[in-house]
């Protein structure tokens, strides 16, 4: 009887931890809407948060996801480097041009659109035309938004990642 008892003892603690595991599982596909919706919603709120600038940019030339080899002015010019980009909520955003202008009598803002695939991975923004046909997010947080783009050039593979910081 003493030998029964003993494992009565952990019934508790065992349906707790399978109560946990239960609750903690991955969505079957059930509400996936709601899920990319959400994601939507949050990757917006952290685009939008304020003005964009740019840090940074490179070739991630071992698919690491990271910066291996610097490339600044191969793709995006000094004059660009102090720009802004505040992004709106509705999908409208306002690019602001520092004080190095690529060209003469450049205005110093412009509105652009833009918007989010469904998937939320993708960004697509009317003011350059990489940005027009659509760059991946790399990372969004509230302090970093990195984007990249795999393209290929004379035959080569590469992967160019622009990092923008608040």
């Amino acid at each position: 009887m003493k030998s029964l008892i003993r494992p009565l003892h952990y019934l508790p603690a065992a349906l707790l931890v399978i109560c946990i595991a239960i609750s903690c599982s991955k969505n079957n596909g059930n509400g996936n809407n709601n899920n990319n919706a959400d994601s939507a919603l949050i990757k917006t709120n952290l685009i939008v948060l304020s003005a964009w600038k740019y840090d940074t940019s490179g070739l991630d030339t071992n698919n690491s996801f990271t910066i291996t080899q610097g490339g600044d002015t191969t793709v995006v010019p000094p004059c660009e480097r102090d720009d802004s980009w505040t992004f709106a909520s509705n999908n409208t955003g306002t690019v602001n041009t520092g004080t190095k202008h690529c060209t003469v009598g450049e205005a110093q803002t412009s509105s652009f659109t833009w918007s989010l695939s469904t998937d939320t991975k993708t960004l697509k923004a009317s003011f350059n035309p990489v940005l027009q046909s659509g760059v991946t997010i790399l990372k969004l947080d509230s302090t970093h938004f990195w984007v990249y783009r795999d393209s290929t050039y004379l035959g080569v593979n590469y992967r160019y990642i622009v990092e923008l910081k608040h």
